[in-house]
């Protein structure tokens, strides 16, 4: 392996996170905690194996953890070592499992129920929400239409 990789730490890696966080602007910081409480600093990256990974995804689903969270840390943990693999600290980039998200939404609205939640609205607001409606876009997407970008 070499020593460089033998000496690699996970905190070596979650600085590396950071930085990359930090250059390329990221406006969140990334999800560190949960992984820095099981994975103590001074654990060296050679011993973070699929198995210790597994290890951890079954202790955050006994936290109650959604799985999409679970994803989101592992995903974090990923790019540690891609960004060390890539910074020629570590000779591969090791399989990381993942648990499986299924976060589809549900709970949709009916024309009928539509109609009825628009009467109860104050007048400035139905057209939002009929737009939203119609089209499916979220708040901010409709928030963020500008008259040029209308097509009547």
């Amino acid at each position: 392996m070499g020593p460089q990789a033998e000496r690699l730490t996970f905190g070596d890696m979650a600085k590396m996170v950071v930085e990359d966080y930090q250059i390329n602007a990221r406006k969140s910081s990334p999800p560190l905690a949960r992984l820095e409480e099981f994975f103590p600093a001074h654990t060296r990256a050679l011993d973070i194996t699929a198995d210790v990974v597994k290890r951890y995804i079954q202790q955050r689903l006994t936290q109650g953890a959604a799985a999409a969270t679970i994803k989101n840390e592992v995903g974090v943990l990923g790019r540690a070592f891609t960004l060390a693999y890539r910074s020629g600290h570590l000779p591969h980039r090791p399989y990381l499992p993942s648990p499986r998200v299924n976060n589809a939404r549900t709970g949709f609205f009916s024309d009928a129920e539509v109609k009825e939640l628009l009467k109860h609205l104050p007048e400035y607001l139905r057209p939002f929400v009929e737009a939203a409606y119609i089209t499916g876009w979220r708040r901010g997407e409709l928030r963020q239409l500008q008259w040029a970008q209308v097509d009547w």
